[in-house]
């Protein structure tokens, strides 16, 4: 190596050195690429979802029962999968999505043999029976969104209901009027307060429950 070669590469350290070397020069701040703008549309979206952006209930069933079923949203992330599904196997979990609510549901199930889901819970096997795709977050009304931005303390709630023609969507405010987590039961329980709900719209309503039996059919 030459005089020369050795004083470059000692004015310009290690790092520069291997730029030098290589071909190329270090990245300038003004030089890193910006994460991607978001189109007008998703811009709107997320405005208008504000309100939901940490994500809410999700109510998941079935009038017959089925098998290996998922559901994917807009971006064909798993959303919800379950081995078998029936009117009360569905059960209630919390949801997040990037605009507080999915675009789109695309909902997946099969019949026979062999069916089986990979890690990341998509299923195969077997034969498909169902699949369908609904719209979700152009279904929501407004004045929903604008009670829960007026009246903090609500929970929303999305609801699917599998049917063997299709997918229904449904949606609601769940609340608990008087409830207090400093009350606490004897046991020192926080006392139970029961829920309410409004603005229930979309294809169907639950069926209502009293004392085990079904006061109104869903």
């Amino acid at each position: 190596m030459t005089t020369t070669r050795r004083e470059l590469l000692r004015t310009l350290g290690a790092g520069g050195a291997a730029a030098a070397m290589s071909g190329c020069s270090p990245l300038r701040p003004s030089q890193v690429p910006s994460p991607p703008l978001l189109s007008a549309e998703d811009q709107a979206l997320r405005e208008r979802f504000a309100v939901l952006r940490g994500g809410g209930q999700l109510v998941v069933d079935s009038l017959t029962p089925k098998e290996g079923v998922n559901i994917f949203d807009e971006s064909g992330r798993t959303y919800y999968a379950k081995s078998g599904l029936g009117p009360r196997a569905g059960g209630i979990f919390f949801y997040g999505a990037s605009f507080g609510v999915p675009r789109t549901l695309r909902a997946i199930w099969r019949t026979g043999e062999d069916i089986r889901p990979d890690i990341y819970r998509r299923y195969s096997g077997g034969t498909i029976v169902g699949d369908y795709t609904v719209p979700v977050a152009s279904r929501i009304p407004d004045d929903l969104l604008q009670d829960l931005r007026s009246n903090p303390g609500g929970g929303f709630r999305l609801k699917i209901r599998l049917h063997d023609d299709g997918v229904l969507i449904g949606w609601d405010i769940e609340r608990r009027p008087g409830f207090d987590p400093k009350k606490r039961d004897q046991w020192g329980e926080a006392v139970y307060v029961g829920p309410v709900h409004s603005f229930a719209g979309g294809d169907f309503r639950e069926a209502e429950i009293f004392n085990g039996k079904p006061v109104r059919m869903g």
